[in-house]
């Protein structure tokens, strides 16, 4: 007989074409802190993310009580886990808990219709209401019909009984993180170093903003609370991680607040004294944005500032219960990012109540000419617990709406020598009263544009080519896009692949879903270009049709010079040898051991950094320099960072690679190696202006 009580604590992530979820399993493992910092003599606890691993452990050893947390990209997986687990062993206690749980009643009532093998679901935080569910099943013997039957009160806790479904009020939230004890400082997360996963820290919980679209927007997240164990936590993590650079910040808003400068300090020292964080990854304040540039500006260059707008449209917002910051404090931002080194991210979600191809199109226009680096473009997705996703809401806009696969987000598993196939979803909005689905598949082309040929700045240099002549970005990029019928046969090819995708691989149903791919499961999980439309698009965009890719922006710029009465033999040359440097910067980046030299007549770098409606030929050389091309240490970090995580032998590894780094990190640097004839003396300078991260001044 076990001396204590066992407790296994799961935070499964899918592993069929890789691992879907690259972070630590750090929910589940605050819940397991909490409890045995007050139960330690009582408590066994034992944390999984790996599929594989916690099936071992279950052919070993029966635990009293297994908790599942319930994200939308693992939900299937665990119930799948949990039904076998029950019909093996049904006195075990099974507890679910997670955003991703409705919230109205008939939610729950469908909710608990279709998952039975549930015996217990939190609600809302995890830490002091699975302990005190732990105390009374603990009073009761582990005997749930029993518990269940004397009617007790559970706070935070539905549960099933005689087909009624029974909802308790919820507990209060916890007022503190120093409430919490640190799963890191206790250990939980030890067997974890040796993975490629992220760590997953929180130094903040809650959101103050009520946006309708979104899980946290509840009045119940409203209130932020700090966490104070910070500094400890990040020691710990940074004196034990071994096979990753980045750090993961779970804060809804970091930045935003006073006691982030103090934080980003703290970081600050252990790149110092431990080379760790070089990149990290967090969601940072959507105002009080001289703040966040300030904590930016303390990390080297780590930290993508996020400036989330969802739309610029005002109707728009106000459907969706938010304000944004002016698009014009929005450039201030993206020009302090710039001199810092730092990437500025925005969010634009197509789709949402009142939006219509002409809005979004603005919303696009109105991020790209702010000079914004990044603009992520998501379709809407249905979550639990987020005011849109209510019948009187999808009635009163009109939503129509499919299933799709999650990306990466299924596989095969086996469990008590039993194989089943378990896959994940995404309800999708594809159509509204105000945009109509023809309008929604040409609005996912236009945003594939935005995606290849401005995000991370692949072709900064035409970028600042269209600034000097007093031409919109964006208005080129809808040039570009205006061609997209005559586009090369490959390119079109590309873009006709990515529509089909967005009307073939959607279903009307999960059940639909999940037959298909039953049916076409060797098929998928050997398909290596992945199911996310956007990522593999953008990786053959880049490394199957590079080479056209670069054709057409020169060609498109070479038109637009000529338009402006501006095209000479002078721009001639240099647009041919601009267009030589940019390739080169991209060309075989997966070696990057390799080293590029080549001679040019102008100095590239030196276009970016020089005033702003200065004429590019002015950076003619009086004499023609020999330029080298490579990657440095900091890259290689990170590349192989990343490399270890998701691969790099995929189109699906590629996008997602793309997608998660900073892509300029993926381009080689340039530095002068002399002169045509041989000469060195040359004075090269750091530029905090560009991710070159060079220019040039010569003696």
């Amino acid at each position: 007989m076990r001396s204590k009580i066992l407790l296994y604590l799961v935070d499964l992530t899918h592993t069929g074409p890789v691992i879907s979820s690259d972070v630590f399993p750090y929910g589940v493992a605050m819940v397991g802190a909490y409890l045995k910092a007050h139960h330690a003599d009582e408590v066994e606890i034992e944390i999984f993310k790996f599929p594989n691993d916690l099936s071992a452990a279950l052919e070993k050893r029966r635990p009293d009580i297994i908790g599942f947390s319930n994200y939308s990209w693992n939900f299937y997986l665990s119930y799948d886990f949990a039904e076998r687990i029950k019909k093996r062993f049904p006195e075990i206690v099974i507890v679910f808990g997670g955003p991703n749980y409705g919230l109205s009643s008939l939610e729950k009532e469908r909710f608990w219709k279709e998952y039975k093998k549930i015996d217990f679901y939190i609600v809302g935080e995890g830490e002091v209401s699975f302990t005190k569910l732990f105390l009374k099943l603990k009073e009761y013997s582990f005997n749930v019909s029993a518990l269940k039957s004397a009617g007790e009160v559970l706070g935070s806790c539905d549960y099933l009984y005689e087909d009624k479904i029974i909802c308790n009020e919820l507990t209060p939230r916890v007022k503190s993180l120093t409430e919490l004890p640190s799963p890191y400082l206790l250990g939980l997360m030890d067997k974890f170093w040796d993975t490629s996963l992220i760590p997953l820290i929180a130094t903040t919980r809650g959101c103050p903003f009520t946006c309708a679209m979104c899980s946290e927007g509840a009045s119940y997240y409203n209130k932020v609370v700090h966490n104070e164990l910070f500094s400890q936590e990040l020691a710990y993590i940074a004196t034990h991680v071994k096979n990753t650079t980045i750090l993961n910040l779970s804060d809804a808003n970091f930045g935003m607040y006073r006691q982030d400068i103090d934080k980003a300090k703290v970081i600050a020292q252990f790149q110092l004294s431990h080379g760790y964080p070089k990149s990290l990854l967090t969601a940072t304040g959507k105002n009080q944005k001289e703040k966040v540039i300030e904590v930016a500006s303390l990390l080297n260059g780590a930290m993508v500032v996020f400036a989330s707008l969802q739309s610029t449209d005002e109707e728009v917002l106000e459907n969706i219960k938010r304000s944004n910051i002016k698009i014009e404090s929005l450039k201030g931002v993206a020009d302090a990012t710039k001199i810092q080194d730092s990437t500025t991210v925005t969010e634009l979600i197509l789709g949402l109540p009142g939006d219509t191809i002409e809005k979004h199109k603005k919303s696009l226009k109105d991020t790209v000419d702010a000079g914004l680096g990044v603009v992520r473009m998501y379709q809407l997705i249905m979550l639990f617990q987020s005011e849109l996703n209510t019948p009187e809401n999808r009635e009163k806009y009109k939503m129509e709406t499919l299933y799709r696969i999650m990306p990466r987000s299924f596989g095969k598993y086996e469990l008590f020598n039993e194989e089943f196939i378990s896959v994940e979803s995404e309800e999708i909005c594809i159509a509204t009263k105000s945009m109509p689905y023809k309008d929604h598949l040409d609005c996912r082309e236009i945003d594939l544009v935005v995606e290849i040929l401005h995000n991370g700045s692949p072709f900064l240099e035409y970028w600042y080519i269209c600034d000097w002549l007093g031409y919109s970005w964006f208005d080129f990029l809808m040039q570009i896009y205006e061609q997209r019928n005559k586009f090369s046969p490959e390119l079109k090819k590309l873009f006709d692949s990515f529509r089909e995708d967005n009307k073939t691989g959607y279903w009307k149903s999960y059940q639909e879903l999940k037959k298909h791919v039953i049916l076409d499961f060797d098929k998928l999980i050997n398909n290596s270009d992945g199911t996310n439309e956007m990522s593999k698009a953008k990786a053959k965009a880049f490394f199957l049709c590079r080479d056209e890719l670069h054709s057409l922006m020169k060609e498109q710029m070479q038109i637009l010079l000529k338009k402006r009465n501006v095209w000479d033999q002078i721009f001639e040359l240099f647009l041919n040898e601009l267009d030589e440097f940019i390739r080169i910067r991209k060309t075989n980046v997966l070696n990057y051991e390799e080293v590029y030299k080549k001679v040019f007549n102008f100095d590239f770098a030196a276009l970016i950094n020089i005033k702003k409606g200065t004429d590019p030929r002015k950076s003619k050389l009086s004499q023609p320099l020999e330029f080298e091309f490579y990657f440095d240490e900091k890259q290689i970090e990170i590349y192989q960072s990343y490399t270890r995580i998701y691969g790099k032998d995929s189109i699906d590894a590629l996008g997602r690679l793309l997608m998660r780094t900073r892509m300029t990190d993926m381009f080689r640097k340039v530095r002068i190696s002399g002169h045509a004839d041989g000469k060195k003396n040359v004075k090269v300078s750091d530029s905090p202006e560009t991710n070159m991260e060079t220019y040039y001044s010569y003696s």
